[in-house]
């Protein structure tokens, strides 16, 4: 069935690991690291406030996704990690994300940090070249991770993954680790 494709990672990007430590900033200008969500699993979206139209249709995704799961959804945390640290910062953030889910945490950084753990998660992305009164937009990649409450990769899923597919998935993982 070509669910399987569209929830599994393929075996090519886990050549080398997804994921990895992260310290960035999140609400109020705190300091929040990934080890900071141990014994929880991490819903990761990279995206930027200011996107037109894949961050917000993604992000309330994941909202209903949180929904569709009833209450496991206590056991994820939703995240959004920003891939424009200039326009997204905390306070931006948290406005933003409050719009699509009271538990999602915004997280910035510097654009050496956003550039790190965006490297290591293998988000694609390109910060176009400003128009003449200086907006620019990012293309990225629109993938969904799940991240066990160790820290490890679990899979991520693609932006077309209907919501009932992708909170099976999640569901499943979550029902294993009992």
């Amino acid at each position: 069935m070509a669910v399987v494709a569209l929830t599994v990672a393929s075996p090519l990007v886990q050549a080398e690991p997804v994921g990895g430590p992260f310290v960035l900033t999140g609400p109020d200008g705190r300091t929040i690291a990934d080890t900071d969500f141990r014994g929880q699993w991490m819903l990761i979206y990279f995206g930027y406030a200011s996107c037109p139209d894949a961050c917000p249709t993604d992000l309330q995704r994941m909202a209903d996704v949180l929904e569709a799961l009833g209450p496991l959804a206590r056991r994820v945390q939703p995240i959004f990690i920003t891939l424009d640290p200039k326009r997204d910062r905390p306070e931006v953030l948290t406005e933003h994300v409050k719009m699509f889910h009271p538990r999602l945490i915004g997280l910035s950084g510097s654009e050496a940090q956003i550039d790190e753990v965006a490297r290591r998660y293998h988000v694609r992305f390109v910060r176009n070249a400003p128009d003449s009164g200086g907006f620019y937009t990012l293309d990225h990649s629109t993938n969904t991770y799940l991240m066990a409450p160790t820290g490890r990769f679990v899979e991520w899923y693609k932006a077309v993954l209907p919501v009932k597919v992708m909170a099976e998935a999640i569901q499943r993982w979550i029902s294993k680790q009992r």
